[in-house]
């Protein structure tokens, strides 16, 4: 078998000083595939480390979740000492991925156009809800208000009844993408050039992004998009049916050939000639007409016996799955999204595995989620701090 080659950013370092999730899962990724990535966090610790319950040997799941393959140091940024550490720290690193308010840096001494000045070819990374400009600049906020501000929370659950948020953390995660995107695009840039950018990351954008075919229908129409349920805006049909043993699958004819064979399927071929119903543009118009003919038809039938016809019929189909359903669905399984890690004082942990996979250069997972602090000392050594140094910083409390 030919050995796999090293991961693709294998070299490259990175300093991590965001918190929560969208800054930690970007450079998370970057570590999963090759990146020595050093994780500063302030001496109270990064602030997802209190959220909980639950715990996994006292360490908080959402951790867990988006800081492996890290070393983690602590470090008080608002005092010269540490700003000092931060700079040797910075000279001859490749990347560095923050969340802090833009007056904050700019306070510290820490802001891109500040660390350019003693290396040009860094790229600096910044995560910010609302922007590191303009009006909203320096206004606190997390996933649940980008998706508020952003429209989603507003086209999101049941006619008639209030908004509904959706229901993970999908702003910060898509924004932790949307970093490594971006930062990979500045490596190839600085490829070219040799100088390192500025990657501005914000939540609220990514969130907008992510209803991009929406957003460009309201434009078209100048209306809002209504609230649907499990049906979707573009195609019908396309939902989740209850099934007469109480179960709920979700179907999506999403043409005219899937459309033809639902309705054989479902014994309603009539249906196929229908003028309210023979294009999807019509069923679209008309949702709220055939739904309730649909609806009555697949409580006909137990969730099993629609999953074979469905199948048999090639038609797109899935089960509503609660999450141990969901880990242990044979395809998942074999996707090995799930990995297993040692984790010092938590054990055995499972966590998410980066959802690209390549062929050649596949990620690596070398190191559990940190300690609070657990290699500050180690860093600093091969800075080149002396024992004696490394004592009187701790005893200063520039580091814990």
């Amino acid at each position: 078998m030919t050995e796999k080659a090293p991961p693709p950013l294998t070299g490259l370092k990175v300093l991590d000083l965001s918190q929560v999730v969208g800054g930690p899962y970007c450079a998370m990724l970057l570590g999963d595939m090759g990146a020595e990535v050093i994780k500063i966090e302030p001496l109270e610790g990064d602030t997802s480390r209190q959220f909980g319950p639950p715990f996994q040997g006292g360490e908080s799941t959402v951790f867990l979740g988006v800081n492996r393959n890290k070393r983690g140091m602590t470090l008080d940024l608002g005092r010269h000492e540490g700003q000092h550490i931060f700079y040797r720290l910075a000279r001859d690193a490749d990347i560095i991925v923050e969340s802090f308010k833009p007056l904050t840096t700019k306070k510290w001494n820490i802001d891109y156009p500040f660390i350019r000045k003693m290396n040009p070819r860094i790229i600096y990374c910044s995560f910010s809800a609302f922007g590191g400009r303009g009006p909203y600049a320096h206004r606190p906020g997390i996933d649940p208000q980008c998706q508020a501000m952003s429209g989603l929370i507003d086209i999101t659950g049941l006619p008639g009844l209030p908004p509904i948020k959706v229901g993970a953390p999908i702003v910060d995660t898509a924004a932790g993408s949307t970093g490594l995107q971006g930062i990979l695009l500045a490596l190839i840039a600085r490829g070219q050039s040799g100088m390192g950018q500025h990657v501005e990351i914000t939540l609220l954008n990514v969130c907008i992004a992510l209803q991009a075919s929406l957003v460009t229908r309201f434009f078209a129409n100048g209306m809002n998009p209504e609230k649907l349920g499990t049906e979707t805006h573009f195609s019908v049909p396309s939902k989740y049916f209850e099934t007469s043993d109480g179960k709920y699958i979700s179907v999506s004819a999403i043409n005219e050939r899937f459309w033809h064979k639902l309705c054989d399927l479902l014994e309603l071929s009539h249906l196929k000639h229908d003028p309210r119903f023979k294009s999807n543009p019509k069923r679209v118009e008309n949702r709220w007409e055939l739904g309730p003919t649909l609806d009555k038809q697949f409580k006909t039938k137990t969730f099993d016996e629609w999953a074979e016809l469905l199948a048999h019929a090639g038609i797109p189909y899935a089960p509503i799955y609660t999450y141990e359903e969901v880990f242990n669905d044979p395809q998942v399984i074999h996707n090995r999204i799930i990995i297993e890690m040692d984790h010092p004082t938590a054990g055995k942990v499972k966590v998410v595995s980066p959802p690209m996979k390549l062929s050649e250069t596949p990620a690596t997972f070398r190191r559990p989620p940190p300690l609070l602090s657990q290699h500050t000392r180690e860093i600093l050594r091969e800075l080149g701090y002396k024992e004696g140094e490394v004592a009187a910083l701790k005893e200063k409390r520039v580091i814990l």
